[in-house]
Formats: structure tokens, C-alpha cells, sequence
């Protein structure tokens, strides 16, 4: 897939999130391991969604990263 493919796939996405995350604006429990809070769902929603980006996005630099060092140690 193309980039620009990939961006429109990733602009869907995003919309379809964020449509999602205000239809729900209710306060919502959370538990933690040390506690717990109220938070909004819409917040709940967003991070979860943000925080699988930046790890979807770091694993996929670390893959790059690792192939391009098994690269040049075959050359």
C-alpha cells in the first residue's frame, strides 16, 4: 500500500475514533493498580487511542531500525 493510501486509511480511522469518543462524554470509573478516578470516557477513549499509536509506531520504528542493521552486517 501507498502512502497516500495509507494516509487516507489513517484519516478514516481518526474520524471514526473521534466520532466515537464524543458520542460518549460520560464520566466512567478507572481502576488503577495503586487506585482509581473518574474520568471521562471521551479521555479514556482519545488515550487509549493515542497511546496505541506511539507504541504501534515505536514497534514498527524498532522493526525498521532492526532490518536495516541485519542489512548492512550481510554487506
Amino acid at each position: 500500500m501507498n502512502y497516500q493510501g495509507l494516509a487516507i486509511l489513517s484519516f478514516i480511522f481518526a474520524v471514526i475514533i473521534a466520532v466515537f469518543a464524543i458520542a460518549n462524554v460520560d464520566p466512567v470509573m478507572v481502576n488503577y493498580i495503586f487506585g482509581e478516578a473518574r474520568w471521562p470516557l471521551i479521555l479514556v477513549i482519545l488515550g487509549s487511542a493515542v497511546l496505541g499509536f506511539l507504541l504501534a509506531t515505536l514497534l514498527s520504528m524498532w522493526r525498521n531500525i532492526s532490518r536495516r542493521r541485519s542489512k548492512k552486517s550481510k554487506t
